[in-house]
């Protein structure tokens, strides 16, 4: 009898210890969530991030799972983004085309065969500007010769005299009574400060690069930064702001935009040389520096800015990358490379000349990734073979390497779903240490393992590059949760959150403790709210037409406990408008008392305004305006 009924007994007992051990489980506060891979099902769940154990599967479904901040993971391949992710359309192969000159350090290589001479001009910085160059000095050359300046154009000319080639070069060329102050300034850090190590800094920024989507378009990069170099993957990395700029101010300052603004007596269009730029810190102690960047019409420091009166750094290619500029609007190569390898090329002869001192480099790559959100997969090849040269020529032996993005694509249509407002938050973050930094520092290295899946942001970046500067070789013991720009080397209190970091709720990606079902009234109030801010930022701009609703796309309402443990009510909003559908999405907070609304950081614009606001010169009006008399701007 018992044999007969044994497997059932056995299936009453098996149910009997799953019951207990749920109980257990959740008495214990433990959240037990099944993998899932259906991103959809995620962001209706509610999540609380208050649990006190972090189950050990949670990884499985969240880039981050902490007291303090819950971020549910995202497939970079799942449905809701496909239709959004393409090959991308074909570029010119530059490498078809057959170069007359090339360069290996200061030497310029010249294949005569075919042409009857060449010229060489030289190009210079415009004093006290970053606009406009000079170009001098042109000489006539029938061969190979070493080059003595930084930046030439090269016109040759065939067997006709008709003019047959064109290309530029930069040479990163060694000022030696520069290097001997670097010497003195180095010699004092080490004397002073004692670091226990003195590394260099490479820094390469791709624009407008989500974490996810370059998962989706370099996995040969990916692959091999992973495998080869131990690339140190920030899951958890949250932007600070909405462009290039008040990012990247964050990352090299420590401060947000307008905070240095103020603190530098600068005006919000510059000129910026008293910002406090991390790079001074690292040429004060000794390091040659270099600040390279492409697209020069919209570089970061001078979109509708001053940029800066003297070159930031020792090295800079700004005055080549406006003399290349209107040669790549009609060839889209230069030579055989593209501006991307031109650049990165740089970035590598730099890295190469200076293997023996300390450097800190910063390079950031815009134009192949601004506009487009599939071109990324174009520059795959591109940043591998980079990072391939310089890993087996050993030339990063003693270096750190940031590998990282300002933010997702802002501009694309991508943006206007949920997971395109995830991904414009999220850009890609990774750090690369040399093979010996490991073993040599484990606390250190365990750290920055541990903090791949914790909150962090570009004020962290910019306190783990002081730490570098000053190298200690010790982590802190004890890291106050509330300072809000805090060390990779250090542990990531698993308590921050938005409020803790300092960062506006309309950037950060960490989820709200619920989601409330929608109010038709509210909806109403919170865009009527909306349309008159906008209206506000250009009511005293009279060439600018006012701006009415055509469709709220989204809304969503949801509450936080703040620091004081005060429940706030946040309202994300997206809304289509005219003229011209200029979409906007902005994050608002919302007194259920006095039934007040408050902008929380800004009013985004998240499609182009192409040529339609260019009677408004402050960078900032741009995305309300639309300037009534279009027929002139076309003109």
């Amino acid at each position: 009898m018992i044999a007969k009924y044994r497997a059932f007994i056995i299936a009453i007992l098996c149910v009997k210890v799953l019951l207990i051990s749920v109980w257990l489980f959740s008495k214990n506060g433990i959240m037990i969530t099944p993998y899932s891979t259906n991103i959809s099902s995620l962001n209706h769940q509610l999540y609380s991030p208050r649990s006190k154990i972090r189950a050990k599967s949670s990884l499985d479904s969240y880039f981050v799972y902490t007291k303090g901040c819950v971020i549910p993971r995202r497939d970079a391949f799942d449905a809701s983004v496909l239709k959004y992710y393409s090959k991308p359309r074909s570029i010119r192969n530059c490498h078809a085309n057959v170069p007359l000159t090339s360069q290996d350090g200061t030497m310029l290589y010249l294949d005569n065969r075919t042409i009857s001479y060449c010229e060489r001009q030289n190009i210079y910085r415009k004093p006290n500007s970053d606009f406009g160059y000079l170009e001098k000095d042109k000489q006539k050359f029938t061969d190979s010769v070493n080059i003595s300046s930084k930046y030439i154009r090269v016109t040759c000319y065939d067997k006709s005299g008709k003019e047959s080639y064109t290309n530029y070069h930069h040479f990163i060329q060694r000022n030696e009574s520069r290097l001997l102050e670097l010497d003195r300034r180095l010699k004092e850090h080490i004397t002073a400060n004692k670091p226990a190590e003195i590394m260099n800094v490479m820094m390469v920024m791709i624009d407008s690069t989500s974490r996810l989507n370059h998962i989706r378009h370099m996995p040969k990069t990916r692959q091999f930064l992973l495998k080869n170099m131990s690339a140190v993957d920030f899951e958890g990395y949250n932007k600070i702001a909405d462009n290039t700029l008040p990012n990247l101010v964050g990352i090299l300052t420590g401060n947000y935009l307008n905070e240095e603004l103020t603190i530098r007596k600068t005006q919000r269009h510059g000129p910026f040389d008293k910002f406090n730029l991390i790079w001074k810190h690292f040429s004060a102690k000794g390091y040659t520096t270099m600040f390279s960047e492409d697209f020069p019409t919209i570089a970061t420091f001078v979109y509708l800015s001053q940029g800066f009166l003297k070159q930031p750094c020792d090295h800079s290619n700004r005055p080549l990358a406006l003399a290349m500029n209107s040669h790549w609007l009609w060839s889209k190569c230069l030579g055989n490379k593209s501006e991307t390898e031109l650049l990165l090329d740089s970035t590598y002869n730099f890295v190469k000349t200076y293997r023996n001192r300390p450097y800190f480099s910063l390079t950031t790559i815009s134009r192949l990734t601004h506009d487009y959100l599939n071109h990324l997969a174009n520059g795959d090849d591109h940043y591998l073979d980079f990072f391939t040269r310089l890993h087996k020529e050993n030339l990063l032996n003693n270096t750190v390497v940031v590998f990282f993005s300002d933010h997702g694509h802002r501009l694309s249509s991508i943006v206007h779903s949920e997971i395109g407002q995830f991904e414009s938050r999220m850009p890609m973050m990774y750090l690369m240490f040399p093979a010996w930094f490991s073993e040599k520092y484990p606390a250190i290295y365990q750290n920055l393992l541990d903090n791949r899946n914790k909150f962090t942001t570009n004020f962290d970046i910019h306190k783990t590059l002081k730490d570098i500067l000053n190298f200690k070789g010790q982590p802190r013991l004890k890291v106050d949760v509330k300072l809000r720009g805090q060390s990779l080397f250090d542990p990531i209190s698993g308590d921050r959150s938005c409020q803790t970091a300092n960062l506006s709720m309309h950037w950060c990606v960490c989820k709200m403790d619920e989601i409330i079902p929608r109010d038709e009234s509210l909806v109403k109030a919170s865009v009527e709210f909306t349309m008159r801010e906008i209206n506000k930022e250009i009511q005293n701009y009279t060439m600018c037409m006012p701006r009415t609703l055509r469709n709220v796309t989204s809304f969503k309402r949801m509450k936080y406990t703040n620091q004081v443990n005060l429940t706030v009510t946040v309202i994300k909003l997206s809304i289509d408008s005219n003229p011209e559908s200029a979409l906007f999405h902005t994050t608002l907070k919302y007194n259920e008392i006095t039934k007040q609304f408050q902008v929380v950081d800004s009013i985004s614009r998240t499609n182009k305004y192409k040529h339609t606001a260019d009677c408004v010169k402050l960078k900032h009006l741009r995305n309300y305006c639309y300037c009534k008399n279009q027929t002139s701007i076309l003109q």
